[in-house]
């Protein structure tokens, strides 16, 4: 009983806990607010607008993701705020870069894109990914420079300003009937927000920082950390191209009230996985990268992390598996049972998710980028082939979300496995 007492108190005086308290508080502050308004919003738009504001979030991902080439990762790495500082840059200059590209083929392919998704009406709207690209950027490199300098306050202020906007605008633009454009433009408003939470803190405390930016250094860092753009960049990439090909999928086999119920259900119950994981996963990976880097063992560290997320992971799948139905249909309204059934099917799937995505950076500290990348295309892989052989053979969508719960299960073990065993090694 003493030392019970004793872990507990442990526990609560942990500055990683304490880290983690934090932007995890931020951050379910910041979930309570769209979580709230979902009743309203399924009540004033419909399955089918709600389906291409997805087809649209899905294609803009697959630049969002790589608008740094994942140079933003890499500020967390180096040693002296001026090596970081000229990553920051470094990982601005890219975003404008992609910004372009992602113009380019907006230009030349709206229209095909368009007509493959089986939406006309999302060709219009695709002009909007420059935007949308270019403050993704943005901010993903002002949020890793802040969690450097350990501005946990900040980082959660930024997810609240978020979702706050896009939450208030949703409501305003749907009572006013704009539709699918509605979600899309308190969507860009949100990623606003996000950013211009960020800026004023940054220019106010580090602009005597951005004076050690120079050419030759920003150079010698993209040289340094060319992994992350040769391998981690692609491997993300593979990852939300998995993402956005469900989506584009379910587009193609089922119909759009389908695409519909799946994006909102999946909406749902990856809030709460991704406040878990980035939470924990954020303070993990400012915590394990510092003690690799002093040379240390971080397995014990990991392992504690694991037993952790168990606590929290077992519950969630038991309330999602035997509740799901009947609280979506209360909770989302009349029409909604069917997301609550979707939500039962892919429950597994999302919990496995909360043991793993904390500790997904092990291999960048590790210096494994290269293994990760390759076992991750076998995960995205056996996703869309779930999602392909439900829908070919048996025109079922429960049988394609079905069959990616059981196969994730079982690679998300083997991952597990792997994360553990090769965080036992020192630098």
């Amino acid at each position: 009983m003493g030392k019970s007492k004793i872990d507990i108190k442990q526990y609560s005086n942990s500055p990683f806990i304490k880290s983690v308290f934090t932007i995890f508080t931020g951050g379910a502050f910041a979930q309570i607010i769209p979580f709230l308004v979902e009743p309203i919003l399924t009540r004033i738009y419909t399955p089918d607008e709600f389906a291409l504001f997805a087809q649209f979030v899905s294609f803009t991902t697959l630049f969002t993701i790589i608008a740094t080439a994942r140079y933003e990762l890499a500020i967390m790495l180096p040693k002296t705020d001026r090596k970081s500082i000229n990553v920051f840059a470094l990982s601005l200059i890219i975003s404008m870069i992609v910004t372009i590209v992602s113009f380019i083929i907006v230009l030349l392919f709206r229209f095909p894109i368009a007509q493959f998704l089986k939406n006309e009406k999302l060709s219009i709207f695709l002009w909007l990914t420059p935007i949308v690209v270019l403050f993704a950027g943005l901010y993903q490199s002002l949020n890793y420079w802040s969690l450097r300098n350990k501005r946990f306050g900040l980082i959660s202020l930024s997810r609240i300003a978020q979702t706050t906007i896009n939450s208030l605008g949703n409501i305003l633009l749907g009572f006013i009937k704009w539709g699918s454009k509605g979600l899309i433009v308190a969507y860009i408003l949100g990623q606003f927000a996000a950013f211009f939470a960020f800026i004023g803190k940054f220019f106010i405390t580090d602009k005597r920082t951005t004076k050690l930016i120079n050419r030759k250094e920003i150079k010698e860092m993209a040289s340094q950390y060319a992994d992350f753009p040769k391998i981690n960049s692609l491997h993300a990439f593979t990852d939300i191209l998995q993402q956005s090909l469900v989506i584009f999928l379910l587009s193609y086999f089922f119909t759009s009230d389908d695409v519909g119920y799946y994006s909102r259900t999946f909406r749902l119950l990856i809030a709460p996985v991704s406040l878990i994981g980035s939470s924990v996963g954020q303070v993990f990976f400012q915590r394990a990268s510092s003690e690799f880097a002093k040379g240390n063992n971080i397995r014990p560290f990991v392992i504690k992390n694991l037993k952790m997320m168990v606590w929290i992971a077992i519950p969630f799948f038991i309330m999602i598996f035997v509740f799901a139905p009947q609280v979506f249909g209360w909770f989302l309204g009349k029409g909604w049972e069917q997301a609550g059934y979707y939500a039962r099917y892919i429950s597994l799937w999302l919990t496995m998710s909360i043991l793993i995505s904390p500790i997904s950076t092990i291999p960048l500290i590790i210096g494994k980028q290269k293994q990760a990348f390759l076992l991750s295309l076998l995960g995205n892989s056996l996703i869309i082939l779930s999602v392909w052989t439900g829908g070919f053979f048996y025109s079922d969508i429960k049988i394609s979300l079905m069959l990616i719960s059981i196969t994730m299960f079982l690679y998300f073990s083997f991952v597990l496995y792997w994360f553990v065993k090769i965080s036992g090694r020192q630098q």
